[in-house]
Formats: C-alpha cells, sequence, structure tokens
C-alpha cells in the first residue's frame, strides 16, 4: 500500500502524457461510430502484454496518484463552491 506521504515523493515519468492519452481514448471511445469498429477493437485487445513485476508497481504508484488527484479534486470543487456562495452573498449586499 502506498501512504500519502509517499506519494508526495514519487516521480512518474510521463504522467501527463498518459492522463491525455486516456483523456483521447475515451473520447474515441464515447463515439460509438469509432468505438464499435474492428481496428479499435483490434487496437484494444490484440496483443496483449504480461506486466513485469516493476510495471505493476508502476500501474499501482500510478493507480495511487489517480486516487490522490480524485481526493484534490473534491477538495478544489467544495472551497470553489464555499467561495462561490460567499461571492454570493457579498453581491447580494
Amino acid at each position: 500500500m502506498i501512504t500519502a506521504n509517499k506519494l508526495q515523493h514519487i516521480t512518474l515519468f510521463r504522467e501527463n502524457q498518459r492522463i491525455s492519452l486516456r483523456a483521447f481514448l475515451r473520447t474515441l471511445l464515447g463515439q460509438p461510430q469509432i468505438a464499435q469498429t474492428k481496428a479499435m477493437k483490434e487496437f484494444l485487445t490484440l496483443g496483449p502484454i504480461l506486466p513485469s513485476d516493476s510495471d505493476v508497481e508502476d500501474i499501482s504508484r500510478r493507480k495511487a496518484m489517480d486516487e490522490k488527484r480524485v481526493v484534490e479534486q473534491k477538495e478544489f470543487y467544495e472551497v470553489a463552491r464555499k467561495r462561490a456562495a460567499e461571492l454570493d452573498i457579498y453581491m447580494e449586499k
């Protein structure tokens, strides 16, 4: 298990590209005309790889970072919601 303290000291190379690629694939898969093609199915399923021990460790670190990002995003939205409510009160005065 990776703790939050350990996450602060982890460097994940190419993390921005991984996040961008995942968003791009989700966009593609959100379009039935693309998602249901033979080419997309083959791309996603043909020739699966078996991860090495270091790959499994890397996957674990990246999942932990994703979970941390979700928590931070929720905290950010809560702060933004509170500030927006404060601004509404201020504007009403």
